[in-house]
């Protein structure tokens, strides 16, 4: 895969049209935007949006803006469109011919979607494969298109700073021809040996320290004494049972009791207040009236007189149709009331002989006793039985941890196999020791080895006064031309494959170290004449000390940045 070129549909950016063996993207100044083009890049070849530079405010206001990348892959050139706008649908075209597709409606394209179906989509067009097998090209693209953030270490990239091992060395050790499934494998396993460990390290601490042929004797003669418990416990039930008694029927005596007490309560208050109301005198004696009028020297009108004499003798006779009533009403109350009395005795009766029996000291309470026993003595048999269950556990994950462990010591033998292998006949060994001539005229080892814990290590050296044992590669300029060494190593390893043809060095005569500037140039050269590599160079003008350098930069620009002229305006 080689890049052809990159373009938009608005002149705030401008097209950018790459050699097929060297380009420069020049500058007279830092901060205008060299870096950004490999963010610009990484994000038309499908990555996510977030963490760029095109997350930035500044780019909402222009919601249209689309950028389009055309790359090479054997004689197709394959062109992907992707919008600022995370509305915006992904398209990839893939045609014999290099063509600008920004007037394209989405039909004209083979595939319009969503980031991931885009990158499946891709993968299938690329078809790149390492050790036969497919890969997903986004796991290995940033080797190839390193910013000034992934040159800090040769192996782990950025993203991978925080990350196990298990994420970025299966990566690496593909690229070298060391299965890296194996890898992958390894470290799975060994995850989950480690979590059978503490599984069965918390099991240990729960069940104690009695063992399990203990623990199964134990349940044996509690199951024995529960059943002896039991069997009692069934007499004394049907003891109960031959008198009618258990705490179900006292509580219906009960019941019974309370509504019977209600009853009799209501009863009573109607024949009070019958009573009350059968001894209250309603009626005004006339003569107590006429004593008035004469004490207030007032003679008591006759007419009203006898008026009111009717009125009195209506009222007597109402009384005492009221107090006839009262006293039916009394009497059928009392019937009532009497057969009340009489169901309570009885109830009362029911509730004293039971009560007698189930609160008798020397039945009752044995009878309580026996049934709190068998309860506990079952919990403590499930108890033991828990601790079983997970004897047998331990068993189980005993076993399967002794299992793993021997997968886990033939997928060490088989990854130290593919080491050594690599180690004395790897290609790619040869080209880092070739090519660190070039660059430093020195030489260099590139080794793969498995540390105590049969990890896999990677060490990348150059030689300084006759030793591999000094710190040169933890300079930031070594380090830079390290990865870089690295990265080409491996895709003129792969130059016969589906793979990368690129590789990207980012601001690599920036820095104090300026005498492997001719080396690393001649390197370059070799890579782009000899092995139809592309290689792209981002860099501040003034930066590459060596003249033929600088004239060779300035015929192969495609794109020289100010202050005045950046990348994508000022972002």
């Amino acid at each position: 895969m080689k890049l052809i070129q990159i373009y938009s549909n608005n002149a705030i950016f401008k097209p950018i049209q790459f050699n097929d063996g060297i380009s420069f993207v020049l500058s007279n100044a830092h901060s205008v935007g060299k870096t950004k083009l490999l963010e610009l890049i990484n994000y038309c070849l499908l990555k996510n949006k977030s963490g760029t530079f095109l997350n930035l405010d500044r780019f909402k206001d222009i919601s249209d803006l689309e950028f389009y990348l055309e790359i090479k892959v054997n004689n197709n050139f394959i062109t992907i469109k992707r919008g600022v706008n995370s509305r915006s649908s992904i398209g990839i075209k893939k045609s014999n011919r290099s063509q600008k597709c920004k007037n394209f409606e989405n039909s004209d394209y083979d595939f319009t979607g969503g980031k991931d179906s885009g990158i499946k989509y891709l993968n299938d067009l690329l078809e790149f494969k390492l050790l036969n097998k497919k890969i997903d090209f986004r796991l290995y693209l940033s080797y190839f298109l390193r910013g000034q953030d992934d040159q800090s270490d040769v192996f782990r990239l950025n993203k991978y700073r925080q990350s196990k091992d298990i994420v970025y060395k299966p990566i690496i050790s593909n690229m070298l021809g060391i299965d890296g499934t194996l890898v992958k494998n390894k470290h799975e396993i060994e995850n989950e040996i480690d979590k059978l460990k503490d599984e069965i390290s918390g099991l240990i601490l729960l069940i104690g320290d009695n063992p399990k042929e203990y623990i199964e004797a134990e349940i044996e003669a509690l199951t024995t004494i529960k059943e002896d418990k039991e069997s009692r416990y069934k007499k004394f039930d049907f003891f109960l049972e031959e008198k009618n008694i258990s705490k179900e029927l006292v509580l219906d005596i009960e019941k019974n009791i309370t509504k019977l007490n209600k009853e009799r309560n209501s009863l009573n208050r109607e024949i009070e207040y019958i009573n009350n109301a059968s001894n209250t005198d309603l009626l005004i004696d006339i003569e107590e009236l006429d004593g008035l009028f004469e004490e207030l020297n007032t003679t008591f009108p006759d007419g009203i007189k006898e008026e009111y004499e009717k009125v009195i003798e209506f009222n007597k006779n109402l009384t005492q149709e009221r107090i006839e009533i009262f006293k039916e009403n009394k009497v059928e109350f009392i019937a009532q009331l009497d057969k009340v009395n009489i169901e309570l005795n009885e109830f009362n009766s029911q509730r004293q002989d039971a009560l007698s029996v189930l609160k008798d000291s020397d039945t009752m309470s044995k009878f309580k006793t026996l049934e709190k026993e068998i309860i506990t003595i079952e919990t403590n048999i499930n108890t033991e039985r828990a601790k079983l269950d997970q004897y047998n556990k331990i068993a189980n994950d005993t076993k399967t941890k002794k299992e793993k462990e021997e997968k886990l010591f033939r997928l060490i033998n088989n990854i130290g196999d593919e080491i050594e292998a690599f180690n004395k006949n790897s290609e790619i060994k040869k080209l880092v020791k070739k090519f660190a001539k070039i660059i430093f005229e020195k030489e260099a080892i590139f080794v793969v080895s498995s540390n105590a814990y049969n990890n896999l290590e990677f060490e990348l050296k150059i030689a300084d006064n006759g030793s591999f044992n000094n710190k040169k590669e933890e300079g930031n300029t070594f380090r830079k031309l390290l990865s870089f060494l690295f990265s080409i190593a491996i895709i003129v390893n792969y130059k016969d494959n589906n793979f990368f043809k690129y590789a990207v060095l980012d601001s690599p005569f920036d820095g104090d170290i300026t005498e492997y500037q001719k080396g690393l140039y001649e390197l370059v050269e070799k890579i782009s004449n000899e092995y139809d590599m592309q290689i792209i160079i981002t860099t501040v003008f003034d930066e590459i000390k060596e003249e033929h350098i600088s004239k060779k930069a300035s015929k192969l620009q495609v794109r020289f940045l100010t202050e005045n002229d950046k990348l994508i305006g000022d972002f």
